[in-house]
């Protein structure tokens, strides 16, 4: 969500122009999860699946030492084609500040993405294809359920689970630690959390496993 991030710079903006330091200070306290919210994924008006909508910012210190890294998407337990599966969507935009505040977002799809556990197991082994969505900076994941529903088991009682990436087809992986509980984001870069998240999650799992079986 740009808006979201935006919002940080708006009282440096209204007050006239502003140092690249003060956009850097700004961007710095908006670092992690922005928000993250719960959502029913429905076809022909059957609920067909559950998901983590998730919006954050992070540095690359991987590639490009510390650049800022806008980082959107989805993580989703699905009811397709008559199987339980589950989904990734990560959208990447590189955040390129200037010295008068504005900020340029450029599409950085990555070539590789998945999810990382409590425990460091992930869902790599699960990964069933993997294409560039027609969401500019996006790569769309298809993952076996197992273990992904292993992963967010754990993740709901922990209210964590970390995004892993990589850019230009690398070997190495940035990894973006979530937290679910995050409902929304301050412009001083506070967070207001709430389990409610986290329970609607669950219950629309539950849902599903149920009109599925």
């Amino acid at each position: 969500m740009r808006v979201a991030l935006c919002l940080a710079l708006t009282w440096a903006l209204s007050a006239g122009a502003v140092s690249a330091g003060q956009v850097d200070f700004l961007l710095t306290r908006m670092l992690g999860t922005i928000q993250v919210r719960s959502e029913p994924y429905m076809v022909r008006g059957k609920l067909s699946g559950c998901q983590y909508v998730f919006s954050a910012l992070a540095q690359d210190w991987v590639y490009r030492k510390g650049q800022y890294l806008k980082v959107d998407g989805s993580i989703a337990i699905m009811f397709m084609d008559g199987n339980f599966g589950s989904t990734l969507k990560v959208v990447v935009n590189e955040v390129l500040p200037s010295a008068d505040g504005t900020l340029t977002f450029s599409p950085s799809p990555p070539s590789r993405a998945y999810l990382i556990g409590s425990d460091y197991q992930t869902n790599l082994s699960g990964l069933v294809s993997a294409l560039q969505s027609d969401t500019p900076g996006a790569l769309f994941s298809i993952f076996n359920l197992d273990p992904t529903l292993k992963v967010l088991t754990d993740a709901g009682k922990t209210n964590k689970v970390t995004v892993a990436f990589n850019r230009d087809s690398g070997a190495s992986d940035i990894l973006l630690p979530l937290e679910l509980d995050v409902k929304s984001s301050s412009e001083e870069g506070q967070r207001v959390r709430t389990q409610e998240t986290g329970i609607s999650f669950a219950n629309c799992v539950l849902a599903l496993l149920k009109d599925e079986k």
